[in-house]
């Protein structure tokens, strides 16, 4: 029973016999997934609720931080940093706090001078500040607006964790740097700071660090553009890292270039598992990226009939750039693989069945193939890399680059019934920032279906006897 000669106590208090304790309720979810009781409590070293209400915060701060740390396997995000847990906490009792006006003289607030002056003394005036800017709204917390981010710029998948984690990396660093884990404390040489300190110093590759410090930039932009800053100045802005002179093969060509035939023979015949195989052979034969292949559904392939003639096609609904979504005439040489590969499915089956659902939204349904397309390129000694850098110049993108460069070929050999921009519209690639930009690429729209059908084939594959010609 309830001892009424003893102070009430304000929220997540309790009497422990004579002392005062803390107690944080665990979410069921929690509770089930890692085991814990349904409440959390310590107990504090005092009998006095105002003292209690005062040193309950960092306790809160703590105990939340283990709820999120068992609801994720990690303790994640910036919030690591306890003073800005803290100060969330004290954020939302202020704001809940029905004394706050009136004639009390022990509202939240005081109570949170109370805590920043214990802050100033154990950890110094700028710690205190930190708290105190938190807790009243002055401050904002790095990572407090990056979901309203992402989701108005639309970022998914891969891109959407790689920002996050870029703004993970960076409040990591301001906690180790002890710099304040605020919007407002990053100034042009904290950013600076940062530049010299994780990338600079240590040698990373300047487009990794470009990635990472382009989705900073990117935050900031968004968050002068909606009143989150009242400086005019995004403090990353030409903290890019200049790259060095990009080396280049004995071929003169860049970073990444496409099969040669010979490779492209030798990849054809050498790889024979399925589904990698059918893939190659339809990304050689269309242009298509792999994750457009990978994410292709039986509806959105259309096969002639006697009671349907028309062009075999198939469309790829979404992709990387609002030029991706078109339609794409199937190869005659791909036509029986794609049949048989439609046959007896669901409309809303894969054609790509074999690819598993993927769980972690960082790897998209074709990452298992990219990585087995690497291991067989390799095994078939098809692979170039330069001195110095890391990747290969040929990847499965280099498909894409082939088939580019073969039907380029054939327009230079005389092949009639498409054009260059024909090329843009089968590939997805944007028409207006090439030349006669207006007149051949908006205006006009994309190619017929004929155009198009045209170009597919005069794409022809590698015969054998390249082989033994180049051996």
């Amino acid at each position: 029973m309830a001892d009424s000669s003893r102070p009430k106590l304000g929220s997540h208090l309790e009497w422990h016999g004579s002392k005062i304790r803390v107690k944080v309720r665990v979410p069921p979810t929690v509770q089930r997934s890692a085991k814990l009781s349904a409440w959390l409590k310590v107990t504090l070293p005092t009998d006095s609720a105002r003292t209690a209400e005062t040193l309950k915060w960092p306790v809160i701060a703590k105990l939340k931080q283990q709820i999120e740390g068992a609801r994720n396997g990690v303790v994640s995000g910036t919030h690591a940093d306890p003073l800005l847990a803290e100060g969330l906490l004290w954020k939302d009792a202020i704001a809940d706090d029905p004394s706050a006006g009136g004639p009390s003289d022990f509202t939240v607030v005081h109570h949170l001078y109370d805590r920043v002056d214990e802050v100033v003394s154990a950890q110094g005036e700028a710690k205190g500040d930190f708290l105190a800017g938190i807790a009243l709204g002055i401050a904002t917390p790095l990572d407090s607006l990056i979901d309203p981010w992402i989701a108005e710029k639309g970022y998914r998948g891969r891109t959407a964790v790689a920002h996050r984690h870029s703004l993970r990396v960076f409040g990591a660093w301001c906690v180790a740097e002890k710099v304040a884990v605020t919007i407002e404390a990053v100034t042009r040489k904290v950013a600076g700071r940062f530049v010299t300190k994780t990338f600079i110093e240590p040698g990373i590759h300047p487009a990794t660090a470009n990635k990472a410090l382009s989705a900073l930039s990117s935050y900031w932009v968004w968050l002068l553009k909606r009143g989150h800053r009242d400086e005019a100045v995004n403090p990353w802005q030409g903290q890019f890292i200049k790259a060095g002179s990009r080396p280049k093969g004995e071929d003169g060509q860049g970073m990444k270039r496409p099969f040669t035939d010979t490779e492209a023979r030798t990849l054809l015949d050498g790889i024979t598992r399925q589904p990698l195989a059918d893939m190659c052979l339809l990304a050689a034969l269309s242009g298509c990226r792999i994750t457009e292949l990978a994410e292709l559904k039986v509806r959105h392939v259309t096969l002639t009939t006697e009671d349907k003639p028309c062009i075999s096609a198939f469309r790829i609904v979404q992709g990387k750039t609002e030029s991706a979504a078109r339609h794409v005439p199937i190869h005659s040489d791909a036509l029986a693989m794609l049949q048989r590969r439609c046959e007896g499915k669901r409309s809303d089956g894969y054609v790509f069945h074999e690819l598993p659902t993927q769980t972690n939204e960082a790897r998209k349904r074709s990452s298992p193939m990219s990585q087995f397309f690497t291991r067989e390129r390799r095994r078939l000694e098809v692979d170039d890399v330069l001195e110095g850098v890391r990747q290969s110049r040929i990847d499965f993108h280099s498909w894409r680059r082939w088939f580019i460069r073969q039907a380029i070929e054939a327009l230079e050999k005389g092949a009639t019934g498409f054009t260059a921009w024909t090329i843009s519209d089968v590939v997805g690639h944007e028409k207006e920032e090439g030349p006669l930009g207006m007149t051949m690429g908006r205006y006009p729209g994309t190619a017929g279906l004929e155009a198009l059908k045209a170009c597919i084939e005069a794409v022809k594959l590698p015969p054998p006897e390249k082989l033994k010609a180049a051996a």
